[in-house]
């Protein structure tokens, strides 16, 4: 494990981490950025997390959840999960605060729909705390730290929970990357439907989108450091180009503010928009105070302008978004693969765990895999500091 974890993905998780960085710097100088960008890819990243258990959906899919459009063809229990995702994506768990609560809202977001984790694969209290505390030592950066709680939470669980691995990863970066900063991390309370909620996080990387862009990569945070190290790298740099996108459509919107005259409402709408992405009429007449006609002739104008996109193309339920951001949550879609998930070595389960053993051999090994998966991030801090 260590000589596959360390030589190769050294340089590469250093390049990762500056792309990642300079994103950061970006979304930290323009929340509003930062809220559409994270609401975008949590989407992307919920279709192609239940894509790699082999199943096939789109980020539209998910988004027929609030539709409840019966006539499209979706996989309900695919777009349910995905809608869990999303809703710890968009509001990570204070896993330092309280772990054994975090890490059981990632576990149950996680779940395929139906399935209860076996009593012999869920941890304990004291493994949870453990594990969270270890990956946000302060003197490791965001990335690692999501591979080193991802790894053990991946062995101490004996790879029964891939998608858990995932949005723990996620969870873990973003907790970091707002310690560093001394940010409590905190999201603000949302009491609307989990797709509407605005992203309030701190991550940048997306693991799930990142290892099935163009191709399908297993997921592994033990064996395959070096595959997920090269895709986040890849993924990061595909961002940084994005973003730019994305800035311009909301300085358009800016515009349009700018441009208002007289009694209209536009600047407050553009505010409005930039505080919620993924909006409906009925929100911006409660948000506005406004009527259900003033709403729809404030939507009207952006649409006009090319600022909005209403991307559900249904009357009776309509979502609109700006163009990017609706041109996310119209596609994304992850196709099942001939092997299932968890037939594959770094899919299952852990072989070196797999044997039977007395407890106490099985915690020996464990802690052995766990020193040398150390031993390898350990280095690759130590390169990354010294660039």
């Amino acid at each position: 494990m260590s000589g596959r974890a360390s030589n190769p993905g050294v340089p590469r998780i250093l390049r990762a981490e500056i792309a990642a960085a300079r994103i950061e710097g970006i979304l930290l100088a323009d929340p509003a950025l930062a809220r559409h960008w994270r609401t975008g890819q949590a989407f992307v990243e919920a279709a192609a997390s239940v894509g790699l258990e082999d199943i096939r959906l789109s980020a539209a899919a998910i988004m027929m959840r609030l539709t409840s459009n019966r006539t499209q063809d979706i996989d309900a229990r695919g777009a349910e999960q995905g809608r869990r995702l999303i809703a710890v994506m968009a509001r990570p768990p204070l896993l330092a605060a309280d772990p054994d609560a975090g890490l059981r809202r990632i576990e149950a977001a996680a779940s395929p729909v139906g399935h209860r984790t076996p009593f012999e694969d869920r941890l304990e209290g004291a493994e949870y705390a453990g594990l969270v505390a270890r990956a946000l030592e302060a003197d490791t950066t965001p990335i690692i730290a999501a591979l080193r709680g991802a790894a053990e939470y991946a062995l101490r669980s004996r790879r029964s929970a891939p998608a858990a691995e995932r949005l723990l990863f996620m969870a873990l970066e973003s907790e970091a990357r707002a310690r560093s900063r001394g940010d409590a991390g905190a999201a603000g309370r949302w009491d609307g439907p989990d797709l509407l909620a605005p992203a309030e996080a701190h991550w940048i990387a997306a693991p799930s989108a990142a290892l099935t862009h163009g191709r399908y990569q297993v997921w592994s945070p033990i064996s395959g450091i070096s595959t997920l190290v090269d895709a986040l790298e890849a993924q990061v740099a595909r961002e940084l180009g994005h973003l730019g996108t994305l800035r311009h459509e909301l300085a358009k919107l800016d515009a349009a503010a700018a441009a208002a005259r007289g009694r209209s409402r536009m600047a407050d709408f553009v505010g409005f928009v930039k505080r919620q992405p993924i909006l409906t009429s009925g929100q911006v007449m409660e948000d506005l105070g406004v009527t259900r006609a003033t709403a729809l002739s404030l939507i009207g104008t952006l649409e006009g302008q090319g600022s909005l996109v209403d991307f559900t193309a249904r009357r009776s339920a309509r979502f609109w978004a700006t163009p990017t951001l609706a041109a996310r949550l119209r596609h994304g879609s992850v196709r099942a693969r001939p092997q299932a998930a968890g037939q594959g070595r770094e899919a299952g389960k852990v072989p070196e765990l797999d044997q039977p053993r007395t407890r106490e051999d099985e915690e020996a090994r464990l802690e052995e895999l766990l020193g040398e998966l150390d031993d390898a991030l350990r280095g690759v801090d130590e390169v990354m500091r010294r660039g």
